[in-house]
Order: C-alpha cells, then structure tokens, then sequence
C-alpha cells in the first residue's frame, strides 16, 4: 500500500487487490543460467536476501523455486521498521551474518537497492538482466550484464 500511497493512485485498495492477485498467478522461474551460477558461487561464498517483500509473497517467489536454499539470512519487509532507500535492512542482514560490511556486495536491480547499499556503505552490484530500471546507476561499484557476471565477483 506504500507503493499506492507514493505513486498516488486514485483507488489504492482495488489496484493493490488487483496487483496482488496478479503477482500470485504469475510463474516466476529463474533467470537462465542463474541456478548453476548459484551453485558454484556458494561453495565459496555466503548469500543472503534483503528484500521488500513479505514472507507469504517470498514464499511463492523465492522458495518456491527452491533459492531459498542458498540463503543463509533473509530480511524481509517485518524484519525492519525501516525499508530500503534506508540502510537499516542491509544493515541487519551484515549483523546477523556476522560480518563486517566492508566484505560485503549488495546485489540489486533498483534504484532503492543501489542508494540503501551507499547509505549502508557497501559496495553495490547492479544487476541488469531482466530489470526495467531508469534510473541511472552508473554509480555501482559492479555493473552486472547477464547472470554468468556474477562469477567475475569472485
């Protein structure tokens, strides 16, 4: 609804019921390539998810395509009285994983993602694959083409 309210729509509860019902019966798969890049990264690194979404909506679009499994900590929307352009969410996840935000890469496709990673002080990967972002984000520390990139990281 806080979407609703910035982007002023006129009838938030029925475009909000209409989006919902939308994002449910959409089949998320993911991007190609993506689930063997996973598994290679994770057998040297740690991953983790900061994400605006509640726990019903990453339930269907994260577990359910089995990603979940790789995550070690997840910061979701309840998780944080403060939500990303704030650095408060990126902020929990690097005290719950235990380490020091100077080792940490914030992997995100959206303004929001790219301004909460500087606000945080962690470097910032901008993944383009798929996104629909136009806003510039020529500012990230990685720009990331296709999901196979994400081995450069290493």
């Amino acid at each position: 609804m806080k979407v609703m309210e910035e982007l002023e729509v006129n009838n938030p509860e029925e475009v909000y019921a209409r989006w919902v019902k939308y994002v449910n019966e959409y089949q998320a798969s993911p991007y190609e390539g993506m689930d063997d890049v996973l598994k290679t990264l994770h057998e040297k690194l740690r991953f983790s998810v900061v994400s605006s979404k509640n726990k019903k909506q990453y339930d269907i679009d994260v577990v359910s395509l089995g990603l979940d499994d790789y995550m070690e900590v997840v910061v979701l929307e309840d998780d944080t009285s403060k939500h990303k352009p704030d650095p408060e969410p990126l902020l929990l996840c690097v005290e719950r994983l235990g380490l020091n935000k100077e080792d940490v890469i914030y992997i995100g496709d959206a303004y929001s993602d790219l301004l909460a990673s500087r606000n945080a002080g962690i470097d910032f990967a901008f993944a383009k694959w798929g996104g629909v972002e136009s806003k510039d984000m020529s500012d990230s520390n990685y720009i990331l083409e296709k999901v196979e990139d994400l081995l450069r990281l290493l």
